[in-house]
Formats: structure tokens, C-alpha cells, sequence
């Protein structure tokens, strides 16, 4: 008899191949800002679809819930610019100014602190506006991921750092989006552009404070030294 979890993990590294195999495709078209947004969403449209025909579970997460965005997220170079990108489109230049600024102030708390001492400053994602995600559309597949069958459990994680709290969360969603976002680092380290994972606030900072982060990184260039959470490669 089958183990469903082993199932789960099975799946997702199909997903880590076939999202590699569509990486290798986008990446060796003419390296732009649409290849980038073509990569990227093409890579959330292949999790979600996935995850939308399999999973039954039922989440507790709701608009307005806010407990999972007290902690530490990666991401991949790639979304970090997909959400800058998004960013500099819809934001005005005062609210840019402003939420560079709060990037900083965060990271400046926040850099090289372990999940767990993140939690214990209790300081929120500088992209929560009013209790809700304002790069929602393009949020990072870490986020994606997260998901809770109880509320009170998530509440009790932040108010408790210390303690080690279960969340009942959806495996299926868990390990399809990190199957997804492997195979986009897939893709990036064959084309010898920057991968790994790297600190949302500390990436995101160094990509609004650039405005050509996005061209270095087409060049293969490494913009984002000292937000790096795993080793590039």
C-alpha cells in the first residue's frame, strides 16, 4: 500500500522537472522583462492548476488573517523582480519612496535573524496593506504554500516564538510549490542566471533601490549579494 505522502513528494518532483523543462524553454527566448513575466507566471499558473484538481483541503485562511506574514519568506531572484516589477507599475513615485523606505527600516531588524527571532519582533510584511497582501497576484510561491486548517494555531506560533506549534497545513500545496519554484532555479542555474533562494524584505529593498537590478540579472549578474538565504548553484 502506497504511502500518500511519499505520493505527494512524488508528484511534486515531476512538477520540479516539468517546470524545468519550461524554464529551459522561456529562458532561451531573447532575455527581457517579458521573458521574465512569462517565466515566472507561467510557473504560478502550473502550481495552482495542480494544486486546484487535487487538493481537498480545506484552509482556515481567509482576507484579513495576516499570522503568516510575521514571518521570514524566501523567494527566488526571478519573483523578486516579477514583484518589483509590479511594484514600479502600480504604485505611484511617493508610494514607492515611502515603501523603499519601510523596507529598509525592517531589514535593518529583521537581516540574518533566525525564523524564530523573527517572529519574536512581531513586525509584519512591509507589502501588508490594511491586513491584506498588496503583490497578492504576484506573491511569492513560499507564500503560495502556507496554509493553516487553524487559525488560533498561527496566532499562537506568533505570540509564542518559542514554542514549537503544529500547523496542520496542506501537503499538497506545500510540497507542489517548492517542486515549482525548484524547477525555476532549475531553469536559472542552466542558464547561468542568479537562483537560490533569497530574504524577501533584504531582495525586494535591493531591487526597488535599482532600477536596472532587472537588466544586471538578464546579464547574469549577482544583484543580490547579502539577501541570500541558500548558496547560489
Amino acid at each position: 500500500m502506497s504511502d500518500p505522502l511519499n505520493d505527494v513528494i512524488t508528484e511534486a518532483y515531476g512538477m520540479r522537472q516539468a517546470e524545468r523543462d519550461d524554464a529551459l524553454r522561456i529562458l532561451g527566448k531573447k532575455k527581457s522583462r517579458a521573458t521574465l513575466i512569462e517565466l515566472v507566471d507561467e510557473a504560478v499558473g502550473l502550481a495552482e492548476v495542480e494544486i486546484s484538481q487535487i487538493s481537498m483541503f480545506r484552509t482556515a485562511c481567509e482576507v484579513g488573517c495576516d499570522w503568516c506574514c510575521y514571518q521570514r519568506v524566501s523567494a527566488s531572484p526571478a519573483e523578486i523582480l516579477r514583484i518589483a516589477d509590479y511594484l514600479r507599475r502600480t504604485r505611484s513615485a511617493e508610494d514607492l519612496a515611502n515603501l523603499r523606505a519601510h523596507l529598509a527600516a525592517v531589514d535593518t531588524q529583521t537581516s540574518g535573524r533566525s525564523s524564530q527571532d523573527r517572529l519574536a519582533l512581531r513586525l509584519h510584511c512591509p507589502l501588508l496593506v490594511d491586513g491584506r497582501c498588496s503583490v497578492y497576484h504576484v506573491r511569492p510561491l513560499t507564500c503560495r504554500g502556507y496554509t493553516s486548517a487553524d487559525v488560533d494555531a498561527c496566532r499562537h506560533k506568533v505570540d509564542m516564538p518559542a514554542e514549537k506549534v503544529h500547523i496542520d497545513a496542506d501537503p499538497i500545496r506545500y510540497f507542489y510549490c517548492q517542486g515549482v519554484l525548484n524547477g525555476i532555479n532549475d531553469g536559472l542555474q542552466a542558464h547561468e542566471l542568479e537562483g537560490g533562494l533569497v530574504e524577501l524584505i533584504g531582495a525586494l529593498s535591493i531591487a526597488l533601490g535599482d532600477e536596472r537590478a532587472l537588466q544586471r540579472w538578464l546579464r547574469g549578474e549577482s544583484v543580490f549579494d547579502g539577501a541570500h538565504v541558500t548558496p547560489v548553484g
